[in-house]
């Protein structure tokens, strides 16, 4: 035999048992089981590394509900890797999101378009998946049984944490009350005073909602990350989700985790992490780290740092540069448990410490500053009357009050074929499609009752993406006068994400009537506009 049928025999076999690694994995997708020990290549010791920030006093009124054989209920917010991927747990949980409006997932398991090649699984057929929400809450139910343990899924697609804090209104929707806050930053770098924004509000929500003295929700931060360095350099990119054989990827595959997060480095381009573990410390909050997880397994020899081995080992665990596959769910679902587990051990080794205190004053000035909010569209999308292509006249007025002369203009329930990811609103796709709404403009105080400002901004929350996306004129009829608005959705980043478009509104009166034209002129060839939610702040 020659070398070179030797050379394309042993490829065969790498081939072989890429292939037969993903078969298990896919095996594994059927039952929902934990995965075995050559699946799972991590150990509680080395997810040490994932936790970054620790303090487990904030986890004693939980514990100590947990313990009681109190039910608990667990909020979280974030991005698709929260709301498609973080799944749901109870019919409890279930009753908690409709009873505030949202339209949550009818089952613990959903299904998701494979993006691979050479698997048990034809290329675009659904599978289905366990989210990481759910297998936690499962391990919580195991240690602590309770039927009503509730977990709930406020997690929007393409929506970073500024949608949460500046457009969305979700402090509104809070369960009263809540017991933990799951905080996704997507990447990692969502900006200082966003993330202390977030902080603040919920703290703040917590003393409008409970008596004097009680104790605030425990908030743990979780940091995901890009693993790709360009996500311009598509034979990286098809290479982690298998487009083309792992074994076929380049010996210098590069991905985003290799030397920018150990310890010390803090490198210019993951500074806003590094902000993330300050301010969770300042807060007396948690923050685990998906970089730093997987750094820890690198340190342990338990995952390659480079190569083809890396490219392999790590497209088992995502399905794309972002999203889990079911074996990173299980990583991260283990990451959270063992920020539970530790805190057990601490708080029954210390039984009469206190959990931590609210700091007098913010980290960082402009992060302590809190919006008064009135939101529209983002807040509520449940029940039989919101059906998937909707004319927009038809539309609940609490959904937003959409008057005569508009067309043009569909409610729908996801993007296109994605029927597995909700990203509701309101979309056009045919230049001169009008949409006139009225909006109550009168602001709620941060105290009680409501007020009329004198500055109010508008905020238009729209989704941008990178294919054929189109612009939309916002002008003010009555009520309220404003500058023409032109909002371009098209950008030329390889992903799609919910943008916020701020501007000021003058003379307000508690009926301001606006108007939103999509435009002929276009910069990506295409017309589609979607907007996700309309709202003001003072």
């Amino acid at each position: 035999m020659n070398s070179w049928s030797v050379g394309a025999a042993w490829r065969q076999l790498q081939r072989f048992g890429v292939l037969l690694v993903l078969a298990q994995t896919w095996s594994l997708f059927a039952t929902s089981e934990r995965p075995p020990p050559h699946l799972a290549f991590w150990d509680d010791e080395s997810l040490l590394a994932g936790s970054v920030v620790h303090n487990p006093g904030q986890f004693r009124p939980l514990l100590a509900k947990l313990e009681a054989g109190q039910p608990i209920t667990v909020l979280a917010w974030g991005s698709s890797v929260t709301s498609f991927q973080g799944g749901c747990y109870s019919e409890a949980g279930i009753r908690l999101q409709e009873l505030n409006g949202d339209d949550p997932q009818r089952c613990d398991r959903f299904t998701e378009p494979t993006l691979l090649e050479n698997t048990p699984y034809p290329r675009n057929e659904t599978y289905p998946w366990t989210g990481w929400g759910t297998i936690w809450m499962r391990w919580i139910n195991e240690t602590w049984p309770h039927p009503d343990h509730a977990f709930v899924n406020y997690g929007r697609g393409g929506c970073p944490l500024h949608c949460f804090t500046e457009a969305g209104c979700f402090m509104d929707r809070m369960p009263n009350p809540v017991d933990l806050v799951l905080v996704e930053n997507l990447g990692g770098i969502a900006e200082a005073a966003v993330l202390e924004r977030l902080f603040l509000m919920v703290l703040h929500r917590t003393n409008m909602t409970q008596p004097p003295g009680a104790p605030r929700p425990a908030i743990l931060v979780i940091n995901t990350n890009n693993i790709i360095v360009d996500q311009e350099d598509k034979y990286w990119v098809h290479c982690i989700v298998h487009r083309t054989c792992a074994t076929e990827c380049a010996n210098d595959f590069q991905h985003n985790l290799y030397g920018n997060f150990w310890p010390g480095n803090r490198d210019e381009a993951h500074a806003e992490e590094a902000e993330s573990f300050a301010l969770a410390s300042y807060y007396g909050a948690d923050a685990v780290s998906l970089n730093h997880a997987l750094h820890g397994l690198m340190r342990d020899g338990l995952l390659p740092s480079g190569g083809v081995g890396a490219c392999e080992r790590l497209a088992l665990l995502y399905n794309d540069i972002i999203h889990l596959r079911q074996l990173g769910m299980w990583l991260l679902a283990d990451l959270l448990r063992s920020v539970l587990q530790r805190a057990r051990a601490h708080v029954r080794a210390h039984p009469d410490g206190r959990p931590p205190s609210t700091p007098p004053r913010p980290m960082a000035r402009v992060g302590g500053i809190l919006f008064r909010q009135k939101c529209y569209m983002l807040g509520s999308v449940s029940g039989p009357r919101f059906e998937h292509l909707m004319d927009v006249a038809r539309v609940p007025p609490e959904y937003l009050e959409v008057l005569p002369g508009s067309s043009g203009w569909r409610f729908v329930r996801h993007d296109l074929d994605q029927t597995h990811r909700r990203k509701p609103g309101i979309v056009a796709h045919t230049p001169g499609s009008t949409l006139r709404f009225r909006a109550n403009v009168t602001l709620p105080s941060l105290t009680h009752g409501g007020e009329l400002p004198r500055h109010v901004s508008a905020v238009v929350t729209y989704l941008a993406s990178f294919t054929k996306r189109g612009k939309a004129q916002v002008t003010c009829l009555s009520g309220c006068a404003c500058q023409p608005q032109v909002i371009d959705s098209y950008h030329g980043y390889p992903w799609s994400t919910a943008e916020l478009h701020r501007f000021d509104l003058a003379s307000p009166t508690p009926a301001c009537e606006m108007e939103m034209m999509l435009l002929q002129e276009t910069s990506s060839g295409g017309h589609a506009f979607k907007l996700l939610g309309v709202g003001f702040a003072a």
